[in-house]
């Protein structure tokens, strides 16, 4: 019989799942954003246009 200085935790596979599952929807709010910001001009209030300033860089076309 096994003593708890032998037993290892079990690999959750589901944690890992839900991170993965985090990423992909974290990701996917940010691509449309992008898409969105370039396809509509939408700017999520000010998150996604060009930053303001003397130097600022034209907004693309």
């Amino acid at each position: 019989m096994a003593t708890p200085d032998d037993v290892k935790p079990a690999n959750n596979v589901y944690t890992f799942l839900l991170i993965v599952c985090f990423c992909f929807m974290i990701g996917g709010v940010v691509f449309n954003m992008m898409e969105l910001n370039q396809g509509y001009g939408v700017t999520f209030g000010g998150l996604m246009s060009a930053p303001g300033g003397a130097a600022a860089a034209p907004a693309p076309k």
